[in-house]
């Protein structure tokens, strides 16, 4: 089972390699960070089946709502093949997914 630690370690996050988790648990609204975040939330939901209280709790005290809401943004990305902002450039979100889950495999 894999923890939300791993997910947003640098190893998990390759393509947000600038973020690490002091930013993910920030309360930055940068794009770049809070796009990672969210990514990093919806991945925590997939992988570790924790709650959203959990999980919101777990980046930066959050609520519940916020974990819940960015779960939404990342799938309604997933949908319409949106790019996603990490590290100063645009990647498209299903690539900077299966990119994170290969690195979760080999990690």
């Amino acid at each position: 089972r894999f923890s939300a630690h791993l997910i947003v370690s640098g190893s998990a996050l390759s393509p947000a390699k600038n973020n690490d988790s002091k930013e993910l648990k920030s309360s930055s609204r940068q794009k770049r960070i809070s796009s990672a975040r969210m990514l990093a939330m919806y991945l925590s939901r997939q992988y570790t089946g924790s709650a959203f209280s959990e999980i919101g709790e777990y980046f930066g005290g959050r609520s519940h709502s916020t974990a819940i809401a960015a779960e939404r943004k990342v799938a309604q990305w997933l949908e319409t093949d949106h790019g996603i902002s990490l590290a100063h450039s645009v990647y498209p979100t299903k690539e900077v997914i299966r990119r994170i889950e290969s690195n979760l495999r080999i990690g």
